[in-house]
């Protein structure tokens, strides 16, 4: 949450915006700074207004009555387009006719929607913060309900998360998460009370309408005894972590953990593997990565290897049954001076921090496997031409196993490499085609129209 001296910089958005349909800046809760409005929000903003200022007058409605039509709405998405290119299927005609905009949004109404990470407080909660964020959303005009009364501590507990979720609005799947703190009174709600409540919510529509997520906290003692109980007695459909530990009161931060710990977390992957004969969805890992700019950095240095990817690529290259799901992207940057010093960093480095680490992890595991079947053909090859040979580099007879195994590996290497043989760069190609040489040198016959004879000699491999 944001202290005191951060929050000291900042404004109620509630006074400081005009109602428009679509936000013109940054508008952030208390788990991050929010943006200074950049040069690009402003000549939205600004665009948004003269477009509903035109349109309200020719409709006969105040600018504040026509944002909140489907016209109005089209119009948003129209200045949209016209500040940063065309991102949204939306006419000028959409915005100038009611008609036309509300029978596009009629015909929207069934499409199917399922909204994969929402919450809910607990009874007990001493969270105040986000009853001021649903005022705001109200006085804005983003959710006019929302503005028509009054918000409470109880608005943000279960009985009214039910209505707004799947009385109120379209949504037709929904899956409660949480937030964990140290502090547990800070943590959302328990791994039960999520269990909880998609029971309640599944029960009651007769169907399949909930799912739930169960937080994960490796390294606590007992942790991992915890895990086995909760998944045999709550059945969550997958299971999230905050790899930082405690991303709510970071200062209370003790048990961070990595993704790539074969100690602490690689058994608990090898109980999701297990787990997934049965319940499928719990290969899907979700896990919080990101919101940690370099001021929060300073403050709480020793938890940056745990806020960063560095730590995805290996546990998902040694678990390819599960699949990482990294929120966020791994978006580092927030905070008041984030679009700057973000687009500082990609003019001098050409990435996003850690966005373009995490994107790049699937190239640097293809050209890691290409590394690694190269290096055993090469080494396997080796023991075959000493094979071959005999003398002083043949090995011993214990070996021979050894030797064995190793020309085995090779042979299922020639094998997995050539189907990959069209898409390697020309550097990739050269190597293959040396090791193809080498092959031959050492009796082993590979190629994709040559066959060994059957009558080859002893002591020669044949991969075909």
């Amino acid at each position: 949450m944001l202290s005191q001296e951060e929050l000291d910089q900042t404004l109620p958005a509630e006074t400081t915006l005009y109602p428009t349909p679509i936000p013109t800046q940054c508008v952030s809760s208390d788990e991050y700074m929010p943006c200074p409005q950049t040069e690009k929000q402003r000549e939205f903003a600004a665009r948004l207004h003269e477009y509903g200022g035109e349109l309200a007058r020719r409709q006969g409605l105040t600018r504040r009555q026509f944002f909140k039509s489907a016209a109005g709405m089209a119009a948003a998405f129209v200045a949209m387009n016209e500040t940063y290119g065309p991102l949204f299927a939306v006419s000028r005609a959409e915005a100038a006719t009611p008609e036309m905009a509300d029978e596009r949004a009629k015909k929207l109404k069934g499409q199917f929607i399922m909204d994969m990470h929402t919450h809910f407080l607990r009874d007990d909660t001493p969270i105040k913060t986000f009853i001021a964020q649903r005022a705001t959303v109200g006085k804005l005009g983003w959710n006019p309900r929302l503005g028509e009364k009054e918000q409470t501590i109880e608005d943000l507990k279960f009985a009214n998360y039910f209505k707004e979720i799947f009385l109120d609005s379209d949504t037709k799947v929904a899956c409660i998460s949480g937030s964990y703190s140290v502090d547990e009174k800070y943590s959302f709600l328990t791994n039960e009370m999520k269990f909880d409540a998609r029971e309640k919510v599944n029960r009651e529509a007769g169907t399949r309408r909930m799912f739930s997520h169960a937080i994960v906290t490796p390294g606590r003692d007992g942790w991992l005894d915890k895990v086995e109980e909760e998944q045999a007695k709550l059945r969550p459909d997958s299971w999230k972590g905050y790899t930082i530990g405690d991303n709510t009161n970071k200062h209370l931060s003790k048990w961070p953990w990595r993704l790539d710990d074969e100690k602490v977390t690689y058994p608990f992957y090898e109980k999701l593997v297990k787990w997934s004969k049965s319940s499928p969805t719990v290969i899907n890992v979700c896990i919080h990565k990101g919101l940690f700019p370099p001021e929060i950095e300073k403050k709480f240095p020793h938890l940056l290897e745990y806020s960063d990817v560095r730590d995805v690529g290996k546990a998902a290259r040694d678990w390819p049954q599960l699949n990482f799901i990294i929120y966020h992207s791994g978006w580092r940057w927030t905070g008041p001076n984030a679009p700057k010093a973000a687009w500082e960093h990609f003019e001098k480095t050409g990435r996003i921090e850690w966005v373009t680490d995490l994107a790049e992890i699937p190239s640097r595991r293809r050209a890691g496997q290409e590394r690694d079947l190269r290096r055993q053909q090469r080494a396997a090859l080796q023991l075959q031409a000493a094979d071959a040979g005999g003398g002083a580099d043949r090995p011993h007879r214990a070996d021979q196993g050894d030797v064995r195994a190793a020309r085995r590996r090779s042979q299922q290497s020639l094998l997995r490499l050539r189907p990959q043989a069209g898409r390697l760069t020309a550097e990739r190609r050269a190597d293959a085609r040396a090791a193809l040489s080498d092959a031959r040198g050492a009796g082993v016959h590979c190629g994709y129209n040559e066959r060994p004879s059957r009558h080859s000699s002893a002591g020669r491999a044949t991969a075909l």
